[in-house]
């Protein structure tokens, strides 16, 4: 690295640092849903005081690590550190990548604006609204990136360099291993671009033979409970996410069955038949479902990145009147590929902020790599007064977009850290069997630790409950290996108390009414969440008889 960029790289990594501290400061840092809680608590041992280290389908090898740091120092948010510690290094070489590619071409004013630009249009959300599922994308992506510049302007330099993309791919890959390969996938046309250079074919191979060590590893370590693990979670998923399982269902055993699942009550053995038993129709998909899907992926394009896509739009403009006829299609080739896999994924799997945002943050990156190397920019005074506005209105509403999500996701974090304080404070020494309590663990901090040093908390609800591993602390407590019986089992012992909702009651009642011939019966005690909040959440006490 010569003295220019080391120079550049110390502007890249005191603007990144800048960047992560207005946002921490001036906007806040929140989880965008209760994933990373609910990791937070496996790994910490929040749940029955108990640390999951092995994940299973989560941050290989980072689970052990982050469970070792919290055992070590209990004080400091490590769940929250660690992966703003991957979300920085992904920040760092996106604007490092911006920097390289537009530093020889323009102004250090105007390269620093259109940093700033970069991260207004969309890095800030990963910053602001943190979830797990960005990182592997965005990582994967930027060793896709960066594998392409590598290959192109270190062909005959230091091999290492080599290594690097790699390095990113792997870390991507243990995270979450889906992902990183969506986030892969994104960028592979600029990596086919790279093939130009007959010297980067054997290069590329470093990549492919990253995953293949990768997954074949995990295959040799994964146990055949484990595996039965993944498989209802994807079964799980089909349902809840994919909506492949969509027609009303016919008698009342199977209208709860569906029930259960709608409400993560997942890992009773009625409820795992169901999902065994379950194929997709997609006759119902395609009349029921599929317009409404395309419609949401629709609303989150036009709402949440209208100015992503002017940018787009700016750019594939200039570059279809100044460039040639054979770069061009080469470029539409591009958009169409990119814009298929968003719609594949947003028709038949999921595609949330969480994972639309990172796919879109990848895609204004990947138009550097069209860049030419004589680039001549018209001057911003030049530009149409038409367009002008229009830029200007856009970056205003995306400005208060931001703030508006800034003010509600902060009342968010106060609704729930007010419920989590009072299930901290109340019932000392007692087994806190929670049903519905997720929904109200939104919006949390990743900087603050939240504990329950006096409760033994079990979640009857949500993913993880899948999770043999999870599955033992209930077993541990009962003879029972069935979420039901183990409900019932634990309803019967001293310092018992539920948190939960009349309407998730309801569903209980009637649940064990039909399919363990059991009726249970719930008596208020007190709220916890406001009484006038939609999820209503209290303390009960419940019995079967």
């Amino acid at each position: 690295m010569n003295h220019q960029d080391q120079s550049g790289f110390l502007f890249i990594l005191l603007f990144s640092l800048a960047i992560f501290a207005f946002t921490f400061l001036a906007l806040g840092c929140y989880y965008e849903t209760n994933d990373d809680v609910i990791l937070t608590f496996l790994l910490k041992g929040v749940f029955n005081k108990t640390p999951i280290l092995n994940l299973t389908l989560y941050l290989h090898g980072f689970g052990s690590l982050i469970t070792l740091l919290y055992q070590n120092l209990p004080q400091a948010p490590w769940y929250g550190l660690v992966m703003y510690s991957i979300l920085f290094l992904a920040t760092v070489l996106a604007f490092w990548l911006i920097y390289k590619q537009l530093h020889n071409k323009l102004s250090m004013v105007i390269t620093g604006g259109l940093l700033l630009l970069f991260y207004l249009a969309t890095w800030y959300e990963h910053i602001f609204w943190f979830n797990y599922s960005r990182l592997p994308i965005l990582l994967a992506g930027m060793a896709g990136l960066w594998a392409n510049r590598i290959f192109r302007v270190n062909a005959a330099k230091k091999k290492m360099y080599f290594l690097f993309p790699a390095f990113l791919f792997l870390i991507a890959l243990c995270v979450r291993p889906s992902l990183a390969l969506f986030g892969l996938a994104l960028v592979l046309p600029n990596l086919l671009i790279s093939l130009q250079l007959k010297t980067t074919k054997v290069k590329l191979l470093l990549l492919v033979l990253t995953g293949i060590l990768f997954f074949a590893a995990l295959t040799i370590t994964t146990l055949p409970e484990q595996l039965q693990y993944r498989r209802y979670d994807v079964l799980k998923s089909q349902i809840l996410d994919y909506s492949w399982y969509c027609p009303p269902a016919e008698t009342l055993p199977a209208t709860l069955q569906q029930e259960a699942i709608a409400q993560w009550f997942l890992a009773d053995t009625f409820t795992l038949q169901y999902l065994d038993e379950q194929v997709p129709d997609w006759q119902y998909f395609w009349q029921n479902v599929a317009q409404a899907k395309l419609i949401q992926l629709g609303k989150y394009l036009v709402l949440d990145h209208f100015l992503t896509l002017f940018l787009v739009f700016v750019f594939f403009i200039w570059f279809v009147v100044h460039q040639s006829k054979r770069q061009v299609f080469f470029f539409c080739w591009y958009h169409l590929y990119f814009w298929s896999i968003i719609l594949v994924t947003g028709l038949f799997l999921k595609i949330p902020p969480r994972i639309l945002t990172p796919a879109m943050s990848l895609y204004l990156l990947s138009h550097l790599a069209w860049l030419p190397e004589n680039l001549k920019i018209t001057p911003w005074r030049r530009w149409p007064v038409y367009v002008q506005t229009l830029a200007l209105g856009l970056l205003l509403v995306q400005v208060y977009k931001i703030n508006h999500r800034v003010a509600s996701q902060q009342q968010r974090q106060k609704q729930s850290e007010a419920v989590w304080t009072k299930i901290q404070n109340n019932y000392p020494g007692y087994v806190v069997l929670a049903a519905g309590l997720e929904n109200e663990l939104r919006a949390m901090s990743p900087f603050k630790n939240y504990d329950l040093h006096n409760q033994r908390l079990i979640a009857l609800t949500s993913w993880q409950t899948l999770d043999p591993q999870y599955q033992r602390n209930w077993q541990k407590l009962t003879s029972a290996t069935s979420l039901g019986q183990a409900i019932i089992q634990l309803s019967q012992l001293p310092n018992v108390v539920w948190v939960s909702n009349p309407e998730y009651l309801i569903f209980l009642k009637k649940y064990f009414g039909a399919f363990y011939h059991i009726t249970l019966e719930y008596k208020f005690i007190a709220h916890i969440s406001a009484p006038n909040a939609p999820e209503k959440l209290g303390y009960y006490q419940v019995r079967f008889k």
